[in-house]
């Protein structure tokens, strides 16, 4: 069955679409770039460790991964509307139990809730995107908004709650959370009510993810994926700790290191689709990851000749943030750019990966502490990562044309 697609140029502007995916597919950041200065507040109020309440960030990508997992075909299976429905009431459900949680476990409950929700939303939001034009720029373009719009809330989100915690209680993030969603559910019922054709209905087909699967683009550029949100989760993870416990900056020059740090990430993004006039897709995945390196061998160099200073940590860390940003459209666009049918379940492997890699490294680079050279070896072997992969493929096609 051909997929139905929610859009089309001649029926919708470019803004009123992004009006409409840019909510979901940045509601996950949201319900972690919120939290990040208030988790020192959390740990005071329900009377837990600092490091046990950062955990609550690995577990929630956790069940993010897992839940684009179980959620991706079952969205071709249901449709996408339907789902989408589903999602919204989970997060609502989600956001509520977290403003009344009163101990660790209940808190769990609410960022588990949160997270299958914004994995279904997330996931349908890019498969959406994907069969938005028939003109691939513009679909690189809208992807590229798509990732930008995520860097925005690391600018915006940590500065905002900085500054609202001076004010209210963490407990009233879940209140904001609430009130977005809902307005955001709103829209949505608006938007597909205005125009005759619906979000996909078809059917889950395993021929096409059995071609995905075998395509031999696809680990490449999946593993691109993972390295782009892995270091940003990385940084998220590791940022609070480094630079307010062991640098012990002011919340104001957290909140302006942040903010330097994801425009980085959303400029880097916002560029991928002029830099394909001049690149190849993998060209600029395998530069990104050059980036990457570089960057983690200067924060390596740094703290080795300068200890820990802020600018040792906060320019090779633009750096590192900066190639992720371009990877992360680049390697996307490279992973999905074959395919136009199923998006819900090729979206849900790519992003189960991309979520549980990440998590998996963030645990690790916590194991073996907080530190910047914890970051820069990570950002080395990431990026070598994606070379070694590179020459393997190479290699496999010599072999197979041999």
């Amino acid at each position: 069955m051909q997929p139905q697609t929610a859009f089309s140029s001649q029926e919708s502007s470019l803004l009123s679409v992004l009006f409409l995916l840019i909510p979901w597919c940045t509601m996950f950041a949201c319900c972690l770039d919120l939290f990040i200065p208030a988790i020192p507040a959390i740990a005071s109020d329900l009377h837990m460790t600092v490091e046990r309440v950062q955990s609550l960030q690995s577990v929630f990508m956790l069940c993010l991964g897992f839940g684009m997992l179980v959620i991706g075909p079952l969205s071709d299976m249901l449709g996408h509307y339907r789902v989408i429905h589903y999602a919204m009431f989970s997060l609502i459900t989600g956001h509520l139990i977290g403003f009344y949680s009163i101990d660790y476990h209940l808190i769990i409950f609410a960022r588990v809730l949160e997270a299958f929700g914004s994995a279904s939303i997330l996931l349908i939001a890019y498969a959406c995107a994907r069969n938005f034009y028939s003109v691939p720029f513009q679909t690189q373009q809208l992807i590229s908004y798509l990732n930008g719009s995520v860097g925005l809330c690391w600018i915006i989100l940590p500065g905002f709650t900085s500054i609202f915690l001076s004010y209210f209680s963490w407990r009233y993030i879940f209140i904001l959370l609430t009130i977005t969603t809902c307005f955001s559910l709103i829209y949505t019922q608006y938007y597909f009510k205005s125009r005759s054709k619906s979000l996909s209905d078809e059917l889950f087909n395993w021929d096409t993810l059995k071609a995905f699967l075998h395509n031999p683009n696809t680990y490449f550029y999946g593993l691109g994926c993972c390295v782009t949100q892995a270091t940003c989760f990385t940084f998220t993870v590791q940022a609070p700790i480094i630079l307010l416990h062991q640098l012990k900056i002011s919340y104001f020059q957290f909140s302006l290191d942040f903010s330097i740090i994801a425009l980085s990430f959303s400029l880097s993004n916002f560029y991928f689709s002029a830099l394909t006039k001049y690149l190849s897709t993998k060209e600029i995945v395998l530069t990104s990851s050059l980036i990457i390196m570089f960057g983690g061998c200067l924060m390596s160099i740094c703290y080795l000749m300068l200890g820990l200073t802020h600018l040792g940590f906060l320019i090779p860390m633009m750096m590192i943030i900066l190639g992720s940003g371009l990877m992360c459209s680049s390697a996307l666009w490279g992973a999905i750019q074959p395919f136009k049918t199923n998006m819900g379940s090729i979206m849900a492997i790519l992003g189960s990966a991309r979520f549980l890699f990440s998590s998996l490294i963030a645990l690790l680079s916590s194991f073996f502490g907080f530190s910047v050279t914890s970051i820069s070896w990570i950002a080395i072997l990431l990026g070598l990562s994606l070379m070694l992969s590179d020459i393997l493929q190479k290699k496999q096609i010599i072999h197979q044309y041999a």
